[in-house]
């Protein structure tokens, strides 16, 4: 018999690396997390010297690990991988996040997919650094959040492993998912009245391959 994976019985986490690459074990979960997986690789074929070599060789080419993270925020803490580090102003019952921006490129992260199973099957992506993020709301609801406040993140990752057992031991915010009714979009200082819906996007434009100078041929965005 095949068994089914089901979407409700897995657990996303993350963790912020200490160094670039090197897979940190997750700390947070996050809720109501879709991952999709967009990841590639081809082979470039080697010519041959017409010895009459019938199979022809091949060498790994470009190898890209990528994946689209959606989910409903508690709290920001991915904000520090999409704009910088921030500062934490106590204004009781709310916070203020005040972020620096990036001179360099975004810090990274560890990501892990945990489906629940007989036997679990486990992805796990090291050097995961935010490309494109989309911060969107609609007070209508609809579409497979509702109201709740989304936010999807198009990532490149250095590499990315399988296991059959999750690494870690995370915990999720004990907060309350945003709502669309939370939301208060300010623009020079002043507050948009009526707002209903809204998307904010940020680009970071991370080369996701290698470059063509060998002096610079580092792994991603290293």
């Amino acid at each position: 018999m095949v068994e089914v994976l089901l979407g409700k019985r897995e657990v996303t986490s993350f963790a912020e690396e200490g160094t670039y690459g090197s897979f940190t074990n997750p700390t947070v979960i996050i809720k109501n997390a879709r991952v999709e997986p967009q990841s590639s690789e081809d082979w470039q074929e080697i010519l041959q010297a017409g010895s009459g070599v019938i199979y022809p060789t091949a060498q790994v080419g470009n190898k890209i690990r990528a994946f689209r993270l959606t989910y409903n925020p508690q709290d920001w803490r991915m904000l520090s991988f999409i704009l910088g580090g921030s500062s934490l102003t106590d204004a009781n019952p709310i916070y203020t996040h005040s972020y620096t921006g990036y001179d360099t490129d975004p810090v990274s992260f560890s990501l892990q997919r945990d489906i629940y199973a007989s036997t679990h099957s486990v992805r796990k992506w090291n050097g995961c650094k935010v490309n494109t993020a989309t911060l969107s709301w609609n007070i209508a609801g609809g579409g497979m959040t509702g109201r709740f406040v989304e936010l999807a993140l198009d990532c490149v990752a250095q590499d990315v492993s399988i296991a059959t057992s999750a690494s870690g031991s995370p915990s999720a915010a004990s907060t309350d998912l945003f709502e669309a009714k939370h939301v208060q979009l300010t623009l020079n200082t002043s507050a948009v009245n009526e707002l209903l819906s809204g998307t904010v996007v940020w680009e970071n434009k991370l080369h996701d391959s290698m470059y063509a100078d060998y002096a610079s041929s580092g792994e991603i965005s290293e």
